[in-house]
């Protein structure tokens, strides 16, 4: 598989437990997680004091780190479900 190309799925494996693993194939945590405030965001809300394993930083504090300002919550009147996305220009005067 290409990195980077074309996929049927596209799976990002971004924590598991404290697990800290560095293979050709798999790095976990996910390298780029703690740059990622689509990915902080969320976990903040579900484990905000949980320490990163190999930053050792709390999930509150690697967000402090990021730019949230592209990142909106978005509510799913159907399912009621939580989603968050990157915003583009078209739309991101209606983040808050």
């Amino acid at each position: 598989i290409q990195h980077w190309g074309a996929r049927t799925l596209d799976l990002d494996l971004i924590l598991y437990d404290n697990l800290i693993l560095n293979t050709p194939d798999l790095k976990l945590p996910h390298p780029r997680m703690q740059e990622r405030a689509f990915v902080l965001i969320p976990l903040a809300e579900i484990v905000p004091n949980w320490i990163e394993p190999t930053s050792g930083k709390k999930i509150l504090e690697l967000l402090e780190n990021v730019n949230c300002s592209q990142v909106c919550k978005v509510k799913d009147n159907v399912e009621k479900s939580t989603d968050y996305r990157i915003s583009n220009r078209n739309w991101a005067h209606h983040c808050s």
